[in-house]
């Protein structure tokens, strides 16, 4: 209700019955304005943010990677296995570099395997980007071991 609106009340404990008119708005006196919060000085200033450290020149980058592993067993118990990961840091190889790979590969039958290898040298892909190649087994479980082969992904895929 806006202090325009007429606010008319029919009888009082004095006058039962009759009727009265104000203009008033008897319920902002009722609430009490919300305090504000208290203004910092013009003359502080807030400190700029610091800046990040430096990288570290050793962190390189890194390549993802995922897979499946080739079939193992025969029968109802021929299977295979599925991995992803990211690879180690740079490691220098010749002209070029390598990665280290190490991850588990997902279960099957209460068994999972390790994959552990290092992949092969950087493969030019254009516009400055590079893939990675690796081949190799598994560890042994369940009394059997699976091939594997993968490329990775590029490095950094968002530049």
């Amino acid at each position: 209700m806006n202090s325009n609106q007429t606010v008319i009340q029919v009888g009082s404990e004095s006058y039962p019955g009759t009727m009265s008119a104000s203009c008033s708005n008897p319920s902002v006196e009722a609430f009490p304005k919300k305090p504000e919060p208290p203004k910092e000085p013009e003359c502080v200033k807030k400190p700029d943010p610091p800046e990040p450290p430096p990288r570290d020149p050793c962190q390189t980058h890194v390549h993802e990677f995922q897979g499946s592993t080739k079939l193992a067993k025969s029968g109802a118990d021929r299977h295979n296995h599925r991995f992803a990961g990211v690879s180690g840091s740079v490691i220098p190889y010749g002209n070029s570099h390598v990665h280290g790979v190490f991850v588990n590969t997902d279960f099957f039958e209460e068994h999972l395997h390790e994959i552990a290898t290092i992949s092969g040298p950087a493969i030019e892909v254009g516009g400055g980007k590079h893939i990675h190649f690796a081949k190799n087994i598994t560890t042994v479980d369940d009394g059997h071991f699976h091939e594997f082969q993968f490329a990775s992904l590029i490095e950094d895929p968002l530049t």
